[in-house]
């Protein structure tokens, strides 16, 4: 089906694309209150965050950066700022971090639970709740 590796993978880069397209779409990062919202977020996205850890390891060969991957990605980055500085307007997310750091934050820490997942030093059903608690919270004892 495939004439190479590289085919696979640009494969794999468009369908992981549609899936978190439809994890934004069906999350409704406008609706709601902004840490709920981030939370529904996360709950639509980390079942497919292993595919997305796939991609981000093999990035050099799937062509990720590319002009017209970043235009296809825009609108759904535009939403997620959106959610992540209505949060900060609303008293519930921290103002000292910009809505572009959180974003890249909350990936990485999708990331590593997909990895942890897989590695199983993390229980798939567990994965959710780590993410939005460590996202919400942070890590310090209060």
């Amino acid at each position: 089906m495939f004439p190479s590796r590289e085919a696979i993978l640009f494969a794999v880069q468009h369908l992981a694309h549609a899936v978190a397209g439809r994890a934004i779409e069906a999350a409704q990062p406008e609706r709601g209150p902004a840490d709920e919202a981030l939370a529904r977020l996360v709950e639509k996205s980390m079942p497919d965050a292993a595919l997305h850890l796939l991609l981000a390891r093999n990035r050099n060969e799937t062509g990720n950066d590319t002009p017209e991957n970043d235009v296809r990605w825009e609108p759904y980055r535009q939403r997620l700022l959106s959610l992540f500085r209505r949060g900060q307007e609303a008293g519930l997310f921290r103002v000292d971090l910009s809505a572009q750091w959180m974003l890249d934050a909350m990936a990485a820490l999708m990331f590593a639970a997909a990895e942890a997942i897989r590695a199983g030093r993390l229980a798939p059903a567990d994965g959710v709740a780590a993410v939005v608690g460590l996202l919400l919270d942070g890590s310090r004892r209060r």
